[in-house]
């Protein structure tokens, strides 16, 4: 099970952009992950697993 990979690295590369912008705030950091379409995954993500999903 891997929670990131390659496909990722597009997604990725803009959460570190947009935290990078926001001075490197924490909450930027939340915020992206949280609003990032990985994190909204169908498949049993390590989120659906701890939430019973």
């Amino acid at each position: 099970d891997e929670i990131l990979n390659f496909a990722d690295e597009k997604e990725i590369n803009n959460i570190v952009e947009e935290v990078i912008d926001d001075n490197y705030r924490f909450r930027t950091v939340i915020k992206e992950i949280v609003s990032s379409p990985s994190f909204f995954k169908e498949e049993q993500s390590w989120f659906n697993k701890i939430v019973g999903r």
